[in-house]
């Protein structure tokens, strides 16, 4: 079988830079349609696939949580090397995880956080991502039950500190939300899971931010690019923008 792989998107415009990191086992095109929309208005969007996304669930599998946070930060760097300054990072689920921490930068200018997880969860719900991810990607691989269940069986399941690095980087986040004083959006879909919308409250609550612009998407779960509520969602994300924008050109005056 010829192994599928998700292109990064480079969307270049004349306006604000946006860096989109998308969520755990997702990858680029998660973020496809809000760089669409944000291009369209003339924005720069950057959508990297983070590293061991948008290939294999071998290579998922093989990369660590710190590679994968790496990446997104190459992902900042790389933009800021092509002369891009003052860029807005949005991230859904552990990609919004990763901009709470690139909001240290000085040349980061916001962030937003959609979906994204603080709080303990059970390693086994974990690991139920990677499971429904692999068998996702074979089936899209047209493979056979009796192949997907055999793959599944010899990789699974995962060693216990693959699923405890994940789980850390997750709860290491309620210390970097007391962190933050960019201006942050926060987004949440009222048919999630508890323990997403609570992780968005708490950062809500925790961030030291001046500007904070919260919104729930009741017809919308977990991944709000995506779902039914997707272009208020990119709506509410432009018009983040603009406000961190004008309040930036105040500040100048």
């Amino acid at each position: 079988m010829k192994a599928i792989e998700t292109q990064p998107i480079f969307l270049e415009g004349t306006k604000q830079t946006f860096l989109l990191l998308h969520s755990f086992t997702g990858n680029a095109n998660e973020m496809k349609g809000l760089a669409n929309h944000l291009h369209e208005l003339g924005h720069t969007c950057y959508a990297p696939n983070l590293k061991g996304h948008g290939q294999t669930p071998g290579d998922l599998m093989q990369t660590s949580m710190v590679e994968a946070h790496a990446s997104a930060e190459d992902a900042f760097q790389l933009l800021l090397s092509k002369g891009f300054e003052k860029i807005i990072v949005i991230g859904q689920s552990l990609g919004g995880l990763m901009a709470m921490r690139i909001a240290a930068s000085p040349k980061c200018a916001a962030i937003a956080v959609l979906s994204s997880p603080i709080f303990e969860r059970p390693l086994e719900d974990l690991e139920g991502r990677v499971i429904a991810y692999t068998k996702r990607y074979f089936k899209q691989q047209q493979a056979s039950t009796e192949e997907i269940d055999s793959y599944l069986k010899v990789h699974f399941p995962r060693p216990r500190e693959k699923m405890q690095a994940l789980l850390s980087f997750i709860t290491e986040s309620q210390q970097v939300a007391t962190t933050i004083h960019k201006p942050i959006a926060l987004f949440k879909g009222e048919l999630d899971y508890e323990t997403f919308q609570k992780s968005v409250d708490f950062i809500f609550e925790q961030a030291k931010s001046e500007l904070k612009f919260p919104k729930t998407y009741v017809q919308s779960g977990h991944l709000l690019t995506i779902d039914k509520d997707r272009k208020q969602v990119f709506e509410d994300l432009s018009e983040f923008a603009h406000l961190v924008n004008s309040a930036k050109t105040l500040s100048q005056v």
